[in-house]
Formats: C-alpha cells, sequence, structure tokens
C-alpha cells in the first residue's frame, strides 16, 4: 500500500516509474473501480436530481433518477458487506497528492477508524512490521519499474494496538495513456485466522495433542533425515526408546486427569536432557522416543555420548513427581521410573522403521530384565546397563 514519493520519504530508495502503460486487472482492482465509480454516480446523480426538482421537470425523471440513487446506494452497501465478512478492504494510492484512500475494511485492518477516508502514506508504512518493509518496499518498488502487479504477505502492527495481524495484500499500477504512472490500487486481507487454522491442522498432523511433542509421524520424518545427514557426515545418531514402569497403577488409583499431569512432566524433563538438536517424541501411551543426532564419527565415542545421555534421562525419571490433587493445595507424590531401549545407527542403516522397532525390542528387554534400567545395542549386539 505504498510506493512513490511516499516511498522515498519512508525508505531511503527512490523509485522510478515505468515507461509503459499496464493493462493487468485483477478482480480486486476491478471492484475498487466500481466502488469508485459508485460514490461518483451518486455524488452526480444527487445534483442532477436537485436541479430537475428546482425546474420542474418531469415527475418521471425524478422517479427515474431516484431509483437509479437508491440502486447505487444499494450497491456501495453490499461491497461494505462483502468486504467486511471477508476481511478486505481496498485501497487506492494516489501518487500525485501521496495519500492512500482505503476502504472502511481496509481502515480497520491498520488500525484506525473503520470508515473510508485517506491519510499520509506513512501512517500506512509505520503500521508493517519492521522486519518486513524492507521486502514490501523491494516489492513496490519493481511494481513501479516493471509493472505487472505484486502479491504478496505481511505483518501488520494495528495502530490501536490490537494484536498482530497477518495479511495478505495484491496490487496493479494504473496509468495515463502515455505511460505516466498515475494510481495504484489494490486489496488487502486479514488472513489472520486462516493461518491460524492452518497451524492447528499441522499440529495435530504431527504434534502430540497432550504434549506437544513431536508424533510418529514427525519422528519418522526426523529420523529419515538423520540418515541422510549420516550418509553425508559419517557421523553416527542414537535412538533411545522408552517406555514408564510405574505408570498404570497411577491411572487406575488417580484417573487419566492425574495421568496426563505425570506425562507433560515426563515430557519436560526430557526436553531439560537433551541438546537443541536432539528430538523428543511421544509417540503413544506412556511411550516416549528420543532421537540423537550429530555424534562422533568414532563408533565407541558415539556409544559413550549416547549411554551418557540415556542415563541422565533415567535419572531425572526416577526422581519423585508431585502431581495436583482433587483441591488446589492437595499435591500427589509418585515415584516412576522408565525402562529405556538405545540404538545406534550410521549411514549403513536404510531402513528408518527398522531402526525404531530395533529400539523398541532393546526397552522390552531392559522392562523384561527388570525395569528401571538401559538396554544397549550396536550392530545387532546388545549389552544391558544397570
Amino acid at each position: 500500500m505504498m510506493s512513490g514519493a511516499g516511498l522515498r520519504r519512508t525508505w531511503s530508495h527512490a523509485i522510478s516509474a515505468p515507461s509503459a502503460s499496464v493493462t493487468w486487472n485483477p478482480h480486486g482492482a476491478r471492484m475498487h473501480s466500481i466502488a469508485c465509480r459508485t460514490k461518483a454516480l451518486s455524488s452526480m446523480t444527487n445534483t442532477r436530481l436537485a436541479s430537475l426538482r428546482q425546474s420542474g421537470t418531469s415527475h418521471n425523471w425524478d422517479l427515474s433518477l431516484a431509483a437509479s440513487l437508491e440502486s447505487l446506494r444499494v450497491s456501495e452497501e453490499q461491497m461494505d458487506i462483502v468486504q467486511k465478512i471477508s476481511h478486505t478492504g481496498s485501497w487506492r494510492y494516489n501518487l500525485v497528492t501521496d495519500e492512500i484512500w482505503g476502504s472502511a475494511e481496509g481502515m480497520r485492518i491498520f488500525g484506525y477508524p473503520p470508515i473510508p477516508s485517506s491519510l499520509p502514506i506513512s501512517h500506512f508504512v509505520a503500521r508493517i512490521a519492521k522486519q518486513e518493509q524492507q521486502r514490501v518496499h523491494q516489492s513496490l518498488q519493481r511494481l513501479m519499474k516493471e509493472g505487472g502487479h505484486y502479491d504478496l504477505e505481511f505483518t501488520v502492527m494495528p495502530a490501536d494496538g490490537s494484536p498482530a495481524r497477518i495479511t495478505h495484500s495484491l496490487a496493479t499500477l494504473e496509468t495515463d495513456a502515455e505511460g505516466k504512472p498515475l494510481k495504484i490500487l489494490g486489496f488487502v486481507q486479514d488472513i489472520t485466522q486462516a493461518k491460524l487454522g492452518e497451524e492447528r491442522v499441522r499440529q495435530l498432523a504431527f504434534l502430540d495433542p497432550l504434549t506437544a511433542l513431536p508424533n510418529r509421524r514427525l519422528l519418522l520424518d526426523r529420523i529419515g533425515q538423520a540418515l541422510a545427514a549420516a550418509q553425508r557426515s559419517e557421523d553416527f545418531g542414537a535412538v533411545v526408546y522408552l517406555d514408564l514402569d510405574n505408570f498404570k497403577p497411577l491411572n487406575d488409583q488417580h484417573g487419566h486427569a492425574i495421568g496426563d499431569a505425570l506425562l507433560m512432566e515426563v515430557a519436560r524433563r526430557l526436553l531439560n536432557c537433551v541438546r537443541s538438536v536432539d528430538t523428543v517424541s511421544r509417540i503413544g501411551g506412556d511411550e516416549f522416543v528420543v532421537l540423537l543426532g550429530d555424534l562422533a564419527i568414532e563408533q565407541a565415542q558415539a556409544a559413550e555420548q549416547a549411554n551418557k545421555l540415556a542415563e541422565k534421562i533415567r535419572d531425572a525419571l526416577e526422581q519423585p513427581y508431585l502431581l495436583p490433587g482433587g483441591t488446589e493445595l492437595e499435591r500427589i507424590e509418585h515415584r516412576c521410573s522408565a525402562s529405556l531401549g538405545v540404538v545406534l545407527f550410521s549411514k549403513q542403516c536404510q531402513s528408518v522403521e527398522g531402526i525404531l522397532k530395533w529400539a523398541d525390542a532393546a526397552m522390552y528387554r531392559a522392562k523384561k530384565e527388570g525395569r528401571n534400567r538401559i538396554n544397549f545395542m550396536v550392530e545387532r549386539r546388545s549389552k544391558q546397563r544397570i
């Protein structure tokens, strides 16, 4: 929603005008043109109607013009309704006056009173998130130099202090018969809710709804990426598969809400144990998987690194848990250990599912051997850690 003289003042880069007329005319520009013609015709009709009444011209003309005026008024109201429902505002940047006219919805999106009005371009530039102003500037600069249109998303920080809005904007350049720029016409749409909806769908697809940790689907993708990285770097990686040892009695005695509280605390402790490059995942029930990447190139050193972290996890999870009880002050103390299976993998491994099954088998072996212990496997040889 900005370019020309206003851009030269707001941003430090000058913008040169194109030398040829642009014929591209998106649907948004056509709607904006209809709105402008509606207002102009309404004014002309009012003037003409008053003149006819003063001169005593035929009553039929009076009725015809009155009907035309009412039709134009209804069309304008319908357009305002469409823009409000779709959260889409139209705007027009006058390159001569250096002002932007915005529809009621367009003004609302930028945090100004929802009244069709004009403001200096600097008022709109100031509302774009600072980290995105340069990108918007470059798009508009290209529009002025090359013609065509721009189509981009940017964040608006509303003037009224309301939460930031993600917007989608379309704009096109309008020139005179000689190709001289006259104005920029565009639409801006508030797509914040749509973006939030997309994020919720992504979370449902890839994140565990209770702990917000990656789910099995995302974990498998991460393991695949780790295998690909191992092919390039020859570093080892590891998968730690763990299952809580004393979870079911807590659920049976205190209910699923307390069980959920324990699982969320387990997730928090796991995240505190690992590095930022590692992945902590909940794949179902009381089973969690930790993916370790970028371990040493030497197998013995990589095994030592993985085992050290597994011991850190085992120790963290066996510490007492204080969980919320039935009242605000009530706390339930619970002790819960974990059985862990650890598998080291390298570039020779090809199967993502195979690595996970191997780690699962190692975990069940640790549980079978007495629980609260680690079973470590390297190249299908197993050794137990107590």
